[in-house]
């Protein structure tokens, strides 16, 4: 079992709004029930929790993950009239041998996903699934929870990826000119990674292969090193979230971005499909799921609660950097049931 979740999102033709994404595949398994959202719920929500909401984060306290659902819950408080209480579960689920040595079993996030799948589906528990690290554990059927263990509430943020390089590099002054660069010097061009088999190594291996390009990675511990190793002239290129740029853009070029529509913030950089090459979606999202069985009107509470402080003016002032993206629980099982089966068709294959 690899030791990092491979944390990379394909979104093809999601029944969302992203456009452009193309076609999905109609030879995939079909999902379980599981995965598929409650009927819509009446217009008047009438259930409320009565106690103490408890978030399960899967991830440290101070992690990305951890920071940005607290900035949202913030406002959700004010909206559902309870405290909501962050339950930091890190790690991934481990195995203690005879010898007292731990095996690690799954990805990160898992633990925290197993934890959720244990509770009560009364209302009061609630957690965070980072995409596609979610999608992938679930794919990797190991046997702890699956998509019947989960009721999707709703998506938080959307997180397209982009293709960075430094911008006094004169030899990339645009995509077309780093597929130039790449097809005369097979594997010369050298992309920083946050970690083998890391998100920003399997976007970069995604959009080569898609490209028909090779190239050599640069392994780093964390996005934040790969962008200075690009700054700094130790690597050329860098596969990143767009919300990664957030505090960064300096000495950056966003030669291409992998989604189905230019990004509003870097008008000039086109998509990868523009360019005839990996018409994929590619990119991180976060969504809020509760345990298997949980009430239709709980469902139905959350999404409305969500949504409001999503749109909040405050909330939106606050969140500078994140890039939040409502969808509602329908919305939430079809993006999460396409990441499964697109792991458990494609991902694999990949290394």
């Amino acid at each position: 079992m690899k030791k990092r979740a491979i944390a990379w999102l394909m979104a093809a033709a999601m029944v969302l709004s992203l456009a452009g994404c193309g076609g999905g595949n109609e030879e995939q398994e079909e999902e379980p029930e599981a995965t598929q959202a409650p009927e819509e719920a009446a217009d008047a929500v009438t259930w409320k929790p009565e106690d103490t909401v408890t978030l399960i984060v899967p991830y440290s306290a101070n992690s990305i993950s951890d920071i940005t659902v607290r900035v949202l819950t913030q406002y959700v408080e004010q909206i559902i009239g309870q405290d909501i209480e962050i339950e930091n579960v890190p790690g991934p689920i481990t195995e203690i041998n005879e010898a007292g040595e731990a095996t690690e079993m799954d990805g990160p996030g898992s633990q925290g996903w197993l934890e959720l799948s244990k509770r009560k589906p009364d209302g009061l528990t609630i957690g965070v699934a980072d995409l596609p690290g979610f999608s992938d554990s679930l794919a990797r059927q190991a046997g702890y929870y699956s998509v019947f263990d989960f009721t999707p509430v709703c998506n938080h943020v959307m997180d397209t990826a982009v293709l960075v390089a430094r911008d006094n590099d004169e030899r990339f002054g645009d995509i077309q000119e780093l597929l130039g660069y790449a097809a005369e010097h097979p594997g010369e061009l050298v992309a920083a990674t946050d970690g083998e088999h890391g998100a920003s190594h399997a976007w970069m291996e995604t959009f080569a292969r898609s490209a028909g390009i090779s190239y050599g990675p640069k392994h780093c511990g964390n996005i934040g090193d790969a962008v200075q190793s690009v700054l700094s002239g130790g690597a050329d290129v860098c596969v990143m979230k767009s919300g990664d740029l957030y505090g960064r853009t300096k000495g950056l070029r966003v030669l291409t971005v992998f989604g189905g529509e230019r990004l509003s913030g870097y008008p000039d950089a086109p998509t990868a499909g523009e360019m005839g090459c990996c018409d994929k979606w590619l990119g991180e999202g976060c969504c809020i799921l509760g345990p298997a069985g949980m009430p239709q009107e709980a469902v139905a509470f959350y999404e409305q609660a969500f949504e409001q402080a999503m749109t909040d003016s405050r909330y939106l002032s606050a969140s500078t950097g994140i890039t939040t993206y409502f969808m509602d629980a329908a919305d939430t099982a079809a993006l999460i049931a396409q990441q499964r089966a697109f792991s458990l068709s494609e991902i694999t294959g990949l290394w």
